[in-house]
């Protein structure tokens, strides 16, 4: 048992004299009190109460408000805990539904998918901010048919999460696995990636992430590029006035020097990269590696080093052997690099086009422009809106049988 000290309480003391230089946790009190008076007082230290600084989410940036989810959307808390439907190193995916205007029950005739993102370990509240904002800019920006359209973005607690539209019938890549696909549903699918990817050229953004994973099916069967966490902003275009003259001032951004995307999906140039390099063929050559998983059912390499993988050497040395032999001619119907095996198989317009997509140079590489003016793309038909309205379009399918 601890022992326990007393102190002799002095008159002429005053209170803080009092104080044993041993102790902190025993005081004295009524210094009027007699001499020679012992009095024993236990007194317990006090609590420290720590004031923890709290950087909430901001509530505008950039001039756009950011409600709290709640306010507008109501989440489905049927489908899995609170209404997830899929979890990631990203983040999260929950179904989300608007809410009424007069009342906060929900109306049930359309379903959003509201993505959580995840803060990374490491980054400042204006870092995490700044890069989902410029994910949810990118979005609204790219607004085209074959492009997942951004609703909202909002706080849901102590996260950021961009509220979009809902293709409840998954991605490219399950769509594939369940087999069901026809020769003409996998030629229109592609051609809508085709023309999702050109149109984001058009507007000066790469998505640098490009695959199967990425594209999904709406329920009016038009395939929709989604997740631009990676894209990049390549081309910015500013109006300016010069004595007088309305101009227009074009800057080129480059990708930094660092390894972004999927690797199996990745050029040569985006693996690894020593300087800055140019994204957009970037994008051409993930288009050619998905489309070649869209006929085939497999990618045709799980990286193109030719170091670490043997099948992208065997393509390499086709090209190099290819280059040495017409250094400045191009692919034409009877001149083109003797490829692999996995392209025997497929029509002699669509091995051209994904050679050319796939030429190991990028500057050399064929642009989203020219794919979609190739003479194979062209003859397609497609269901997708965003074709021109000269054009006739055909109605398609392509959900699941089983939700048809």
């Amino acid at each position: 048992m601890t022992e326990q000290k007393t102190f002799v309480l002095r008159p002429t003391k005053r209170k803080s004299d009092c104080l044993d230089e041993e102790s902190t946790n025993e005081a004295c009190v009524n210094s009027t009190a007699s001499p020679q008076k012992r009095v024993k007082l236990v007194i317990n230290p006090p609590k420290l109460r720590l004031k923890l600084t709290l950087h909430p989410l901001p509530s505008t940036y950039k001039g756009e408000k950011i409600p709290k989810l709640e306010e507008n959307f109501e989440s489905d808390g049927v489908l899995g805990q609170s209404g997830f439907i899929g979890q990631g190193g990203f983040g999260s995916v929950k179904i989300v539904y608007k809410r009424s205007n007069k009342e906060t029950r929900r109306t049930k005739n359309k379903a959003y998918a509201a993505k959580v993102v995840k803060r990374i370990q490491g980054e400042s509240l204006v870092q995490y901010t700044e890069r989902v904002f410029e994910e949810y800019s990118i979005s609204k920006r790219v607004k085209h048919p074959n492009t997942v359209m951004a609703e909202k973005l909002t706080r849901d607690q102590e996260s950021l999460s961009c509220v979009m539209e809902y293709c409840k019938h998954g991605d490219l890549w399950d769509l594939i696995r369940k087999g069901y696909l026809s020769w003409e549903d996998k030629k229109c699918l592609f051609k809508q990636l085709l023309l999702g990817v050109g149109h984001m050229h058009r507007c000066g953004i790469a998505h640098h992430d490009i695959k199967p994973e990425n594209a999904v099916l709406g329920d009016d069967s038009v395939l929709k590029i989604c997740d631009f966490g990676l894209a990049h902003v390549v081309e910015t275009k500013v109006q300016v006035r010069t004595d007088g003259k309305r101009k227009q001032n074009r800057t080129i951004n480059w990708c930094e020097p660092s390894t972004r995307g999927t690797i199996s999906y990745l050029p040569p140039e985006a693996i690894e990269p020593k300087d800055k390099y140019d994204p957009w063929p970037v994008d051409v050559w993930s288009c050619a590696i998905t489309g070649i998983h869209i006929f085939c059912g497999e990618n045709p390499w799980n990286t193109a080093n030719s170091e670490e993988d043997g099948a992208y050497a065997d393509f390499l040395e086709a090209w190099t052997n290819f280059l040495e032999e017409f250094p400045y001619s191009g692919i034409t119907k009877t001149r083109y690099p003797v490829c692999r095996d996995l392209f025997a198989f497929l029509p002699v317009g669509l091995q051209h086009l994904l050679i050319r997509m796939l030429h190991p140079f990028p500057e050399m590489r064929i642009t989203m422009r020219d794919v979609l003016k190739d003479a194979w793309v062209q003859d397609i038909e497609c269901c997708s809106p965003g074709m021109p309205l000269s054009v006739p379009r055909p109605v398609h399918d392509h959900r699941p049988p089983n939700a048809r």
